[in-house]
């Protein structure tokens, strides 16, 4: 594994919900990192699915897959939640990752997200670095 900084960025409906940067490890096609709240995060990812494990005092699983329509949990205080997404999009180049996806509630948009988490080898910023 190799340890990188993470930047992470979700869009809730066009508007800023969560920003962070941490440090976290990176092999292959899976991260791991913490957030400011202490949730860890464990994402896999390939150019068409990215797979969510977030544990913390909730503990969140989802699955995103290009054009199709996916469930995910959200697990507090013993109750579990279900969700369904829509992904619109997923895209996957060096250092970057980029999800759009719509949760909804059967089929009406309950809300559009855009979740973006950048990585960093090293401490650099680029090739050019």
């Amino acid at each position: 594994m190799e340890k990188v900084k993470i930047n992470f960025s979700m869009m809730i409906d066009d508007l800023e919900d969560t920003v962070f940067e941490s440090e976290g490890l990176i092999l292959k096609d899976k991260m791991h990192f913490d957030d400011p709240n202490h949730f860890h995060y464990v994402i896999e990812f390939s150019n068409h699915s990215v797979h969510i494990d977030r544990k913390g005092h909730t503990i969140m699983k989802l699955i995103l897959e290009t054009d199709m329509i996916t469930n995910g949990t959200l697990m507090t205080e013993g109750l579990t939640f279900p969700f369904t997404v829509r992904t619109h999009h997923i895209s996957l180049t060096e250092g970057l990752l980029l999800v759009k996806y719509d949760m909804l509630d059967e089929q009406t948009i309950i809300s559009r997200h855009q979740l973006m988490i950048k990585w960093n080898q090293n401490g650099r910023n680029g090739k050019n670095d």
